[in-house]
């Protein structure tokens, strides 16, 4: 962005950034003064109007206990409801009831008319004392009720009128009625808050009542001839706090309860005259406090429409009933100056912006213009036009400054081209001498680096024939290695063939050896076993003879045992009857004698085979020792030829395996030169491939060395002709 459009704007955002700064501090200081301003006036407002309600309640309760009180009234009211029984309620409503007629209008009746009805005559002179309290627009209506609960008298007539507090059921004018006939005399009053009341015209009303008692002398107590009752509606309140303020600004006053209805009902004519009741629910909580703890305030709320209200609020004690008294405004009425202040400013900072930007634009213009000529200048003479003018230079102001430094600018770009002219000669000269030194060097260079690369060649020739000799000689030399190393592992080879079968033979003989030491140890221990099986036999023999000497006893005692039996057979044959049992003993014992007799001779017949059987395994065994011991002779003299083998054996694996080892070594010397002379004939290779390469290098180095000479002197002179 050009400074000829830069300059402007920066100075008309600073100028709205000011106007916007100033106007919205003083914006807000003005709303905010305003502001307080309405809360005062409303607080005042909510003061004077709480103060003013509060002067018509106590107006009307001190109206009330004045006609309570009053002789001439209670005289009224004892004529009237005498009156009242000796006329027919239907005549009664036809003169003051008609239901064509308003309120209003049937309030205007007084009766004077009605001569031939002695109730009409009654009724005019009491109502001449009711009727000034509803004109004074303090009372909605006023009753009279009996004590049997008859309405006799109303000032409007209303619904309620010649009707029982029994047909009225729980109505608020039937339930104050009620409480007022109960009181007792001494100027007691009983009141209802404002309710809903449907008897009546529909409207919020509040009620007082209080009985009315004939004089009586000391200590005689009577019951009340009636209870004046009075009502006051809504309406009668808004007339009360109503009205026009004297700055003739929109201000809402109201009566409030502490459930937050609005108890009071606004004047024809104004923005709230068809709206009874409104809630507004921000006000709860300071109106549900008690009245000994309420204190007046300001709040905001919400109206039925929407709109922002500035509440100030007073606490108004109705005979023990908490109420509030409300002055409001919308915020928008309140702070309606500071709107058009705002408008206002608005419009001055859109003129002002507008002549600012008039004057800003001219004076960027004046300032911009040089700066812009001085810019074009600088521009030329950077890009090298050094004839260019520099204009200004007669100013006397910071423009002038720029046009002496550009002029300055000038006078040196001049002086360094013709330093930068001379500096050129000056090295053409100079590259003139280095061509001629330089082509000298390299002649030089030429004739003393060109005889050390031929003498290089010659003697890298030199080594290539030697290393191809060397190399013909390792490779015949390798050849001959590997037909000894191939004869020297086949040998080597068979050597170790041979060792192993040696050691397979030595390792099969001590095996052998092994195998018959164990067979005549096994043979002695054969010998040695029917040796003791011979002794045992005969140990056999000799228990078998004992057994037979026993069992001989044995024989000899069973045949004693049968002869004694036959002896006690004997004895108790004798004996008779006494000794028949000892004579079946006696038979059983002998029959145990002959039962052992006979087992004895079986058992002998078996001992008798058994010393057959053992003579005979006995002389087996003999022959059988003589036998093994043979066989141990046998094989102690095989185990000592097989230990004799054995050791040969050893001896010749033992030998054939030092020939093996030795044909390896040989073998692996034979390797080893094998490959040294594979190594030998690799290096001879290398080192002809060394030759080439120190020949290709050695071309090379000439071939540069060339080329670096011919470099030398065609650099020289092109550095010579581009200088």
């Amino acid at each position: 962005m050009k400074l000829a459009v830069k300059v402007p704007l920066i100075a008309v955002l600073f100028c709205l950034t000011s106007c916007v700064l100033i106007g919205v501090l003083g914006y807000v200081k003005s709303r905010d003064a305003l502001y307080d301003a309405a809360v005062s006036r409303l607080t005042l407002v909510a003061e004077a109007k709480r103060d003013k309600l509060k002067d018509a309640f106590d107006s009307t309760a001190r109206n009330l206990d004045s006609l309570a009180r009053s002789e001439g009234v209670i005289q009224g009211i004892e004529e009237l409801s005498a009156a009242f029984d000796s006329s027919s309620a239907d005549d009664v409503e036809k003169l003051f009831a008609d239901p064509k007629l308003g309120p209003a209008k049937r309030s205007e009746i007084t009766g004077e008319e009605f001569k031939e009805s002695l109730y009409a005559w009654r009724h005019s002179w009491l109502h001449s004392a009711f009727l000034p309290m509803w004109r004074g627009q303090a009372i909605a209506d006023a009753y009279i009720v009996r004590q049997d609960g008859k309405i006799i008298y109303s000032i409007t007539k209303s619904d309620g009128f010649l009707k029982s507090l029994d047909g009225l059921g729980n109505d608020a004018l039937a339930a104050i009625a009620r409480k007022a006939l109960q009181l007792p005399p001494g100027g007691e009053q009983a009141f209802a808050g404002f309710r809903d009341y449907r008897v009546g015209d529909g409207a919020v009303s509040a009620f007082w009542g209080q009985p009315v008692y004939t004089p009586s002398w000391a200590g005689e107590k009577k019951p009340p001839v009636a209870a004046i009752v009075f009502r006051m509606s809504d309406a009668k309140v808004g007339a009360v706090i109503g009205g026009t303020e004297s700055d003739s600004s929109p201000l809402d006053t109201m009566l409030m309860s502490r459930d937050t209805l609005i108890r009071s009902k606004a004047p024809e004519g104004t923005d709230r005259a068809d709206q009874d009741r409104i809630i507004l629910k921000d006000l709860a909580e300071v109106f549900t406090a008690s009245t000994s703890g309420a204190t007046f305030g300001v709040s905001t709320s919400l109206d039925g429409w929407q709109n922002q209200l500035l509440i100030a609020y007073q606490p108004l004690s109705v005979s023990g009933e908490p109420y509030f008294t409300l002055a409001a405004q919308t915020t928008g009425a309140a702070l309606q100056a500071t709107d058009r202040m705002r408008t206002a400013m608005v419009a001055m900072t859109g003129l002002v912006l507008v002549a600012l930007g008039g004057v800003a634009l001219l004076l960027s213009r004046q300032l911009t213009v040089p700066i812009r000529q001085m810019a074009d200048v600088v521009q030329r003479l950077a890009e090298g036009d050094l004839e260019t003018e520099v204009p200004r230079l007669s100013r006397k102001d910071e423009i002038a400054s720029i046009a002496v430094a550009a002029e300055v600018f000038k006078a040196n770009a001049q002086r360094i081209r013709m330093m930068e002219a001379e500096r050129i000669e000056a090295e053409h000269r100079a590259a003139q001498d280095k061509r001629q030194a330089m082509a000298a060097m390299a002649r030089h260079f030429e004739q003393s680096v060109g005889s050390v690369i031929g003498t290089l060649v010659t003697h890298i020739e030199e080594v290539r024939q030697h290393a191809l000799v060397v190399a013909r000689v390792a490779g015949e030399a390798q050849s001959e290695a590997q037909t000894a190393t191939h004869a020297s592992e086949l040998s080597s080879a068979n050597v170790q063939a041979v060792s192993a079968a040696t050691d397979q033979l030595a390792a099969t003989v001590n095996e052998i050896g092994r195998q018959m030491s164990s067979a005549h140890k096994m043979s002695r221990q054969a010998s040695e076993g029917v040796l003791q099986g011979d002794g045992r036999v005969q140990s056999l023999v000799v228990t078998a003879e004992q057994i037979g000497d026993i069992i001989t006893m044995i024989q000899q005692i069973a045949a004693r045992t049968d002869v004694l039996a036959l002896n006690a057979t004997i004895e108790a044959a004798r004996a008779g009857e006494a000794g028949r049992g000892f004579a079946v003993v006696a038979n059983e014992v002998k029959s145990l004698a002959m039962a052992t007799s006979r087992a004895t001779r079986d058992i002998r017949a078996k001992i008798e085979e058994v010393q057959s059987g053992c003579s005979d395994a006995g002389s087996a065994m003999r022959s059988v020792a003589d036998l093994v011991q043979s066989l141990e002779r046998m094989n102690s003299a095989v185990a000592t030829a097989v230990e004799e083998q054995g050791a040969a054996t050893t001896e010749i694996a033992r030998n054939t395996h030092e020939a093996a080892l030795g044909a390896d070594k040989t073998a692996r010397g034979i390797s080893a030169v094998a490959r040294a002379s594979e190594r030998n004939e690799d290096e001879a290779r290398k080192v002809l491939h060394m030759c080439a390469k120190l020949a290709s290098s050695a071309s090379i180095l000439r071939s540069e060395v060339d080329d670096f000479l011919n470099g030398i002197r065609t650099s020289s002179s092109s550095y010579v002709h581009v200088k």
